[in-house]
């Protein structure tokens, strides 16, 4: 049983504990609930600051129920010497008032002292404006503590260039204040598939004709192949559906008026235009030219496939007749 002595005032037709006092808040996990004159409220549409209640809402339900009250209170207990400065009606809450003897308390001090610095405020309390801005100062320091880390916050040249590489080939996560960096889980990532490149370039080395059949023309043709694939599909698939009804030869072969609006200008082959009409002339049965016929905004490529992959330009070149790519 409590020690604690309560007191009590009528309204609205029943007592209602009086909450006054500091000794008043730490004995409220004694109160039995049934005395409490309401056991959960919602966020919104109170005539009491919104952001502060979401604060206390910790499942952010959107109610706050009796346990996150007691909470609330228990942690504020750890954060002030006395935690009475509750029942003050005071324009800031004195620095001198919170307790640095607890991590709790000592932590807030930090963050309020460092608040106050950055807005060039030599107050010694903290207000409701100071803390408005919080988020705004921490998220635009180099190390604000959301475990993202940003380009700016890296002095090193050498760190600086693998961040960025990082976020080149792994991507990166946007921190605080919206700006992306690298995490924990980005760096572990990157270190992974950096190690299994090694041991690739490695295996590549011992045995060239095993992972570099073209020898030093196999990125080359790697590449050209990875560039023309989609393009090469585009142009079988169009002849089949030539073969299917020819009555789609024509308009898959791209209609008169879109070769007029060519004419009327000056071209070149890395038109993109150009480049965006068949690899090659449509028709039923056709197969693929390597050579000659072939859409000039495509035939350095295809050059490059029949020059150091042979045997991939053959067996596309046969697709129509073989069905095999």
């Amino acid at each position: 049983m409590s020690s604690h002595t309560w007191t009590f005032f009528r309204a609205g037709g029943f007592d209602q504990v009086t909450l006054d006092t500091a000794a008043d808040l730490k004995a409220l996990r004694s109160l039995d609930q049934k005395l409490w004159v309401a056991l959960a409220c919602p966020v919104d549409g109170l005539q009491f600051d919104a952001d502060t209640l979401r604060l206390i809402d910790h499942d952010a339900d959107g109610r706050i129920r009796a346990p996150e009250i007691l909470e609330a209170v228990e942690w504020m207990a750890k954060v002030l010497k006395d935690v009475g400065e509750l029942t003050q009606r005071r324009d800031g809450l004195p620095l001198a008032s919170l307790n640095e003897s607890t991590s709790e308390g000592s932590a807030v001090a930090v963050t309020a002292r460092r608040v106050a610095s950055e807005l060039d405020d030599a107050t010694t309390a903290l207000k409701v404006e100071h803390t408005s801005q919080a988020a705004r100062i921490f998220a635009a320091m180099a190390f604000n503590g959301d475990g993202v880390l940003p380009e700016a916050s890296v002095d090193d040249a050498a760190e600086k260039a693998v961040l960025c590489t990082i976020l080149e080939t792994i991507g990166g996560e946007p921190d605080a204040s919206g700006v992306d960096g690298i995490t924990v889980a980005r760096l572990d990532e990157f270190v992974a598939a950096a190690t299994a490149y090694v041991a690739w370039s490695a295996l590549a080395e011992a045995d060239p004709t095993g992972l570099l059949p073209l020898g030093d023309a196999t990125a080359a043709a790697a590449a050209a192949i990875a560039a023309v694939s989609d393009k090469v599909e585009d142009f079988f698939t169009r002849c089949e559906l030539a073969a299917f009804d020819a009555r789609a030869t024509e308009p898959l072969s791209r209609p008169a008026s879109d070769w007029s609006d060519l004419a009327g200008r000056s071209l070149h082959e890395t038109d993109p235009d150009i480049a965006a009409f068949p690899l090659a002339a449509i028709h039923a049965g056709a197969v693929l030219p390597l050579k000659a016929g072939v859409n000039p905004a495509w035939r350095a490529l295809m050059q490059t496939l029949r020059l150091t992959c042979p045997s991939w330009a053959i067996v596309t070149h046969s697709r129509a007749t073989t069905g095999v790519v």
